[in-house]
């Protein structure tokens, strides 16, 4: 298809004019006023160009595919010389006379050439064209092979599927939790009207709903607070009921041994692994220790780990599957400390996976402060998967901890480690429940308590109890409605 460019007086001359020359199916792109002419563009249909046919008499260069295919071309072109030679030869011995010495010594020249023509087409010497195919398989022999970028294709691509396939059922997951979080939240509504709840406590539980606290959570702290009066008892009180549930065994962060951290997409695994490798070179040596990415098929996963990694001076590896990650660990053996980073797409599935392949590894799960309800879930509620411990990331930027919060009132699993900021020179600290509720309840001192009007009631004194001033008054105004 072509764009063609006709110039007329008017429209009507210019779509006549395409018509004249283009045919009824031309089709109008756009007209234009150019210099009190109209300008059209018309689009129209080309044929496809139909290649020459060749004649006999035209040229038929040879095809430059190396010696083998330049000897297979050639070899019935030498069969049919060696014929059209005999041939010609024969037919010359017939015409000389047979019985005289030239004859005869002309019969053993022939005999000669023909020997000598047969023996050329069977071992033909190697022609000039087949030299360069020959001088460019030498050269490129010592190249080594470069990987083409559409190699990497296939398994980017199935990453990519994979990683929108998890994301779409996470995303249907969070969409019921939600459900199920609305119609508890109605529920608890016509429940909370009927409790009698002072207006403060009504006011700073409408509070705790805007902040995002759980319904279940909500409740099961109702029940302590419904009987309170201030404000700032109430707010002591759940202080108070928090801690007391997110209270837990201490669990130190790993330092030797082979250990593996899991968790999904974005928690932070490979910045936490650079962390307790960073963390465990102050007893152990950078030759002691090992980094391994197992199974990451990201784009930039394995560049991004081996910069961190060279920041701490510690070798790192590469396993695509279970097998190999097995035959590393065996060659590894002699290190004191393994840290393995894991993928984030189902890493759940790949956690099983690890744990039956390699029983001796210790599983650690990774989650953001600000997880989502589902993530929670999956790590706290999973009973497929033994976790060692549990590592909480992003501690800084969290502003919405409410669903760890409730899934660490629910499991009893402990938690090793915090980390705050991106940068491996931000320290890690241990797990300190009354610093999480302090950083959920800090939106509830910005927030203003507006506490309802209470409506006065007029109420009627008797005469007994008033003052002398209100006496007067009554009386001055009796009086005013007798004169009346």
């Amino acid at each position: 298809m072509e764009l063609k460019r006709i110039i007329a007086r008017d429209t009507r001359s210019a779509n006549e004019k395409a018509i004249q020359m283009y045919g009824q199916d031309v089709l109008i792109i756009s007209s234009h006023k150019v210099d009190n002419q109209i300008e059209l563009v018309v689009a129209v249909e080309t044929a496809p160009e139909v290649p020459p046919v060749a004649s006999a008499n035209d040229f038929k260069p040879l095809p430059v595919l190396g010696a083998e295919s330049v000897h297979v071309a050639e070899k019935p072109a030498g069969h049919a010389f060696a014929k059209v030679f005999e041939s010609q030869m024969g037919s010359s011995v017939e015409e000389g006379s047979s019985g005289t010495p030239e004859s005869a010594e002309h019969d053993m020249v022939m005999d000669a050439l023909t020997a000598l023509s047969r023996r050329v087409v069977s071992h033909p010497a190697p022609s000039a064209v087949a030299e360069p195919a020959l001088v460019k398989t030498a050269a490129a022999a010592p190249i080594a092979p470069v990987t083409s970028p559409m190699a990497a294709a296939p398994a980017e691509m199935a990453h990519d599927f994979r990683r929108s396939q998890e994301t779409v059922e996470l995303l249907r997951q969070e969409m019921s939790a939600l459900r199920q979080e609305f119609a508890l939240s109605r529920q608890m509504a016509v429940w909370q009207g009927g409790q009698g709840l002072s207006p403060e406590i009504d006011q700073l539980w409408n509070q705790l709903l805007e902040l995002g606290m759980p319904a279940r959570l909500r409740s099961l702290l109702l029940d302590s607070v419904r009987n309170l009066h201030s404000v700032e008892e109430a707010r002591g009180m759940v202080f108070q009921l928090l801690s007391a549930a997110l209270k837990r065994p201490g669990v130190t962060a790993p330092q030797q041994g082979a250990h593996a951290l899991c968790g999904p997409s974005g928690a932070g695994k490979t910045l936490m692994v650079v962390r307790l490798a960073k963390q465990a070179s102050l007893s152990l040596d950078a030759e002691q220790q090992a980094i391994i990415s197992y199974c990451d098929q990201r784009p930039g996963a394995w560049s991004q780990l081996q910069v961190l990694a060279a920041q701490t001076g510690i070798e790192c590896y590469k396993a695509s599957d279970a097998q190999t990650l097995k035959l590393l660990l065996d060659e590894l053996s002699g290190r004191k400390a393994i840290w393995i980073d894991t993928p984030g797409t189902d890493f759940l599935s790949h956690a099983q996976a690890l744990h039956a392949a390699v029983p001796n590894v210790q599983l650690h799960a990774v989650l953001p402060v600000d997880a989502t309800v589902t993530s929670v879930q999956k790590v706290l509620e999973s009973a497929t998967v033994p976790w060692s411990s549990l590592m909480l990331s992003k501690f800084d930027e969290a502003a919405h901890p409410w669903p760890l919060i409730q899934g660490l009132c629910n499991s009893t699993l402990g938690v090793s480690m915090i980390s705050h900021g991106a940068m491996l020179s931000h320290p890690s600290t241990g797990f300190d429940p009354e610093q999480l509720i302090e950083m959920a309840l800090s939106p509830l001192g910005t927030m203003p308590m507006v506490m309802p009007k209470k409506k006065t009631s007029r109420k009627r004194v008797s005469p007994l109890e008033s003052t002398p001033k209100e006496v007067v008054k009554r009386s001055r105004s009796t009086a005013k409605v007798l004169n009346a």
